[in-house]
C-alpha cells in the first residue's frame, strides 16, 4: 500500500515467502538441471540486480560498474548474475546449486530499509537461506522512516542480519554507516561511496551553455519538494534550459543496460551546469565533470551522499531552492574540473580489505624505525599541551602511563613523535597496551603530520574504527569490526602501513584491514578522550616499537 508521512511517500510492498506451486517447482527443477555445473565451481553470485521494470539510469550504471569491478578483481571465478525478480523465483533451486565456499554479492542502492520492501524482503531471505556463506552487501544507504512500519521493520531487519556470522555491510554514506554500527554491533561495517564512480572519468565536451535540471517527480517518493517549488525555480530559466529524468518509460533489458547509460552520460555532458536532487544525476555529473548544483532529497541519501565530494569545487550543495540561481553562477566561474582516481582511492583496495583475496604479504625487517627502551627515548615524545596538563602523562623507562583527571566534557591525553623528525611512509608499530579505566575513546594515530592530518584506529563501544581526518574534516567510521577491549587487560597491538593498505592486529590476530591514500607519510600519535565528566583517563602503553615494513610485491 502506499502511505504518506512526513518522512514522504512510501512504499510498502513486502513480498511473501514464494508459493512454488507446480509450475514454480518446474521452473526451479528445469533451472536446477540446467546449472548443475555450477556446483562444483567456486563462484560469485551477484544477486539482487534491478529487474527491468527498474528504469532507473542510475541502478543500470552500477550494474555497469560492479560487473566490471568484478571482472577486475575476480577473473578466475565464475560470476552467476540474478536480478531481484529471479532470485524470488528460484530461491529454492538455488539453495542446491550454492556451496558454502562461494561468496555472494548483494546489488548497492539506496534499498535497505522500508521504504522498498520489495527489495529489502528478498533481501533478508538471501540472508536467512545462505548462512554459511560469506555475504557482501555492496554500499547502501541506509534508511527507516519514523513510524511504527518503519520501526517495526527496523527491527525485523536487525534480528535477521544479525543472525548471520558471516555478513559485511557496506553504506554508500558515513550516517548509513553509524545506523548499521548501531542495529548491528557484530557485524563489519565499512563506508565508501557509490560504484558508479569507478566508471571513467568522462573527457570534457564542448558543451551548448544549458542549465540541465534532472528532478525527481512530484509524486517520487524521495522528493523533498513540490511541484510548485520546482517549476519556480526551472521558470527562472527558461530561456536556458533542458530538463532530463535519468528514467525511461520503457523496461531496460540487459542488453540496453550499457546503451541507456551512454545516452543518459550524453545528456548530462551537454549541460552547462546540472541542477539536480538524485543521487546518481549527481554522481553522472562528476564522471562527465560538469559542474553541478546538488539538492537535498527525503532522508539523508543526498546531504550525506555529498560529502564524499567536498573537494570538488564545481559540485555545490543547495539546502534551500532559493540558493539555487547563485551556486549556478558560482559554477559557472568553475575553472578546476579534475577528480581523483575513485578506483585507486576506494575501490581497487576493497576486495583485500573485505579478505576476499589471498592477503599480499609483507615483511616486518629488523630495521627498527624507533625504539622506546629509556628514558631518553621518553624525552623524544611531545604533550599537545592544550589538551593535558603535564602530570596527566608520565614517561618511565618502560612506556607512557596516562591518569588524566576528567575536569570537563572533553578531556584529552595526547602525546605524538614530532612528524617534523619521524616521518615515515611503511611500517610496523608495535607496543603492549592496557586500558585501566573504561574512557570513551582510545585512538592510535598513524601517518600523524599534525592535529589535522592523521589517520586512526579507534577502540571504543565495542568496536575498533578506522578513521581519517585530512585538511581538518574528519571522516568517521570508515571501516568498522566489533570488538570490546576491556578494562585491565594487556593486548598486544600492531599497525602495519605500507602504501595505501593499512593492518590491524590484536594479540597477532589481523583485526582489520583498510585502506586510504591522501596521506602518504607521517609520525605516530596517542589519544585517549573522554566526555562524560565521571571516568578518569587511565592507561599504560608499554613496548613500543617501530620496524620498517616492506612489501614482497
Amino acid at each position: 500500500m502506499n502511505s504518506t508521512s512526513k518522512q514522504g511517500r512510501l512504499y510498502y510492498a513486502e513480498l511473501p515467502p514464494v508459493p512454488l506451486g507446480i509450475r514454480g517447482i518446474w521452473k526451479n527443477t528445469l533451472f536446477y538441471l540446467k546449472h548443475l555445473n555450477l556446483i562444483k565451481k567456486r563462484k560469485i553470485v551477484y544477486a539482487l540486480l534491478p529487474p527491468p521494470w527498474i528504469r532507473n539510469a542510475g541502478d543500470q550504471a552500477q550494474v555497469i560498474a560492479i560487473q566490471n569491478w568484478l571482472r577486475k578483481h575476480f577473473p578466475s571465478l565464475l560470476i552467476l548474475e540474478l536480478d531481484q525478480d529471479q532470485v524470488t523465483k528460484i530461491l529454492p533451486s538455488l539453495r542446491y546449486l550454492i556451496s558454502k565456499d562461494d561468496i555472494i554479492i548483494l546489488h548497492s542502492g539506496g534499498n535497505l530499509g522500508d521504504r522498498y520492501m520489495s527489495t529489502e524482503s528478498v533481501r533478508r531471505r538471501l540472508i536467512q537461506t545462505f548462512k554459511e556463506n560469506v555475504i557482501i552487501s555492496l554500499p547502501q544507504t541506509i534508511y527507516f522512516t519514523n513510524t511504527e512500519h518503519g520501526k517495526s521493520q527496523t527491527v525485523k531487519t536487525s534480528e535477521i542480519y544479525k543472525a548471520h556470522h558471516k555478513l559485511t555491510i557496506l553504506c554508500r554514506d558515513l550516517y548509513s554507516a553509524h545506523l548499521s554500527e548501531s542495529l548491528l554491533p557484530q557485524t563489519p561495517t565499512f563506508c565508501i561511496p557509490d560504484f558508479v564512480l569507478t566508471l571513467p572519468p568522462r573527457k570534457r565536451q564542448n558543451h551548448k551553455a544549458k542549465i540541465v535540471f534532472c528532478l525527481r517527480n512530484d509524486n517520487d517518493i524521495e522528493s523533498a519538494f513540490s511541484l510548485q517549488e520546482k517549476e519556480a525555480l526551472i521558470a527562472k530559466f527558461s530561456h536556458n534550459s533542458i530538463l532530463m529524468d535519468i528514467r525511461r518509460s520503457d523496461p531496460v533489458l540487459p542488453h540496453e543496460r550499457q546503451t541507456f547509460v551512454e545516452e543518459t552520460l550524453a545528456k548530462i555532458e551537454q549541460a552547462e551546469v546540472v541542477v539536480t536532487d538524485r543521487f546518481h544525476g549527481l554522481i553522472f555529473a562528476i564522471v562527465c565533470q560538469r559542474p553541478c548544483v546538488a539538492l537535498p532529497s527525503i532522508g539523508h541519501k543526498m546531504s550525506f551522499g555529498i560529502l564524499w565530494f567536498k573537494e570538488l569545487a564545481f559540485v555545490k550543495w543547495a539546502e534551500k531552492m532559493e540558493d539555487v540561481p547563485t551556486l549556478i553562477e558560482e559554477c559557472k566561474k568553475c575553472t578546476d574540473y579534475q577528480v581523483p582516481n575513485w578506483n585507486h582511492r576506494y575501490f581497487d583496495q576493497l576486495p583485500q580489505a573485505l579478505g576476499l583475496l589471498e592477503k599480499k604479504e609483507w615483511i616486518i625487517t629488523s630495521e627498527l624505525l624507533y625504539n622506546y627502551h629509556s628514558l631518553n627515548s621518553a624525552k623524544e615524545w611531545k604533550l599537545y599541551s592544550q589538551y593535558q596538563l603535564p602530570q596527566d602523562v608520565e614517561f618511565t623507562s618502560e612506556g607512557i602511563s596516562f591518569s588524566g583527571k576528567t575536569l570537563s566534557a572533553d578531556q584529552w591525553c595526547y602525546v605524538y613523535l614530532d612528524p617534523l623528525f619521524y616521518s615515515w611512509t611503511n611500517l610496523s608499530w608495535h607496543m603492549q597496551v592496557q586500558r585501566v579505566t573504561d574512557f570513551r575513546e582510545f585512538a592510535f594515530n598513524f601517518r600523524y603530520q599534525d592535529f589535522d592530518n592523521r589517520y586512526r584506529y579507534r577502540f571504543e563501544a565495542g568496536r575498533a574504527f578506522f578513521d581519517r581526518r585530512v585538511r581538518g574534516k574528519w571522516e568517521n567510521n570508515m571501516a568498522s569490526v566489533p570488538f570490546d577491549m576491556k578494562v585491565r587487560t594487556w593486548y598486544a597491538l600492531r599497525i602495519d602501513i605500507c602504501g595505501a593498505v593499512f593492518r590491524l592486529y590484536v594479540n597477532d590476530e589481523l583485526l582489520l584491514q583498510s585502506f586510504s591514500d591522501e596521506l602518504t607519510q607521517g609520525s605516530i600519535c596517542i589519544i585517549l578522550w573522554e566526555t562524560n565528566e565521571k571516568t578518569d583517563l587511565v592507561a599504560i602503553v608499554k613496548d613500543i616499537k617501530v620496524y620498517h615494513l616492506l612489501s614482497q610485491q
